[in-house]
């Protein structure tokens, strides 16, 4: 009977120092473990999420608006071009329409959200974020 694979190969603690012992056979490398989700990867990896996360900095909120209005209807006009001249020679393409699609509502809604988050910073008194520090301070 053949000794299993797992036997075969040292075992590995989180410090790489090898537990156990070999029959012979070449160290392997340890497996990777999955990234971590709070770390940038996955959905926060694309482009346009990131500027959604920029916009709801304190910040960049006053930039939400005009931002929102600038992208949606390019969004649109590009998924209506996608669909109009692209997806006919290949349905494949259709894909890219709907994330154009999905990219327009997303920032029909998040712009406006932080937009109005901008304005209850204003109405609270806060402009910037240093103004948090600054407003009790006893000198300038």
């Amino acid at each position: 009977m053949e000794t299993p694979d797992g036997v075969k190969y040292l075992f590995w603690t989180q410090d790489q120092s090898p537990v156990g012992r070999s029959v012979g056979v070449p160290r392997r490398e340890p497996v990777r473990e999955l990234p971590d989700l709070s770390e940038g990867t996955g959905w926060f990896r694309t482009p346009t999420t990131r500027v959604v996360v920029w916009m709801f900095r304190r910040p960049n909120r006053i930039w939400a608006l005009p931002i929102a209005l600038l992208l949606v209807p390019a969004y649109l006009i590009a998924a209506g071009l996608v669909q109009s001249y692209l997806v006919p020679l290949d349905g494949i393409y259709l894909l890219l329409a709907w994330l154009c699609v999905y990219n327009a509502a997303k920032f029909a809604v998040t712009g406006p959200i932080a937009f109005l988050m901008h304005l209850v910073d204003r109405a609270r008194g806060r402009r910037r974020p240093h103004d948090l520090v600054t407003q009790h301070m006893p000198y300038g």
